[in-house]
């Protein structure tokens, strides 16, 4: 087995002041795409709650075309 190197003291420093760095970067993103998404999802649930309500409205009209129309709901006894 190869004996171990000795790293400077400089790239040891540099090393974790770059992962600090990293960290503060990472966690200021963090916050600032948490803002931009939170507008995003309150339109995405503005469109799909339109969605629904449309979807709803279209089934209430089908089921009202369809008792209008279908033999299973006839409000007088067919003819002879």
């Amino acid at each position: 087995m190869a004996t171990p190197v000795q790293v400077s003291p400089l790239i040891k420093t540099a090393r974790w002041s770059l992962l600090g760095l990293g960290i503060i970067y990472g966690s200021k993103h963090h916050y600032t795409v948490k803002a931009k998404r939170e507008k995003e999802r309150k339109v995405e649930l503005d469109i799909k709650e339109k969605y629904l309500a449309q979807k709803h409205e279209a089934a209430e009209k089908a089921r009202i075309e369809f008792e209008r129309d279908s033999i299973l709901f006839e409000k007088s006894p067919p003819k002879e």
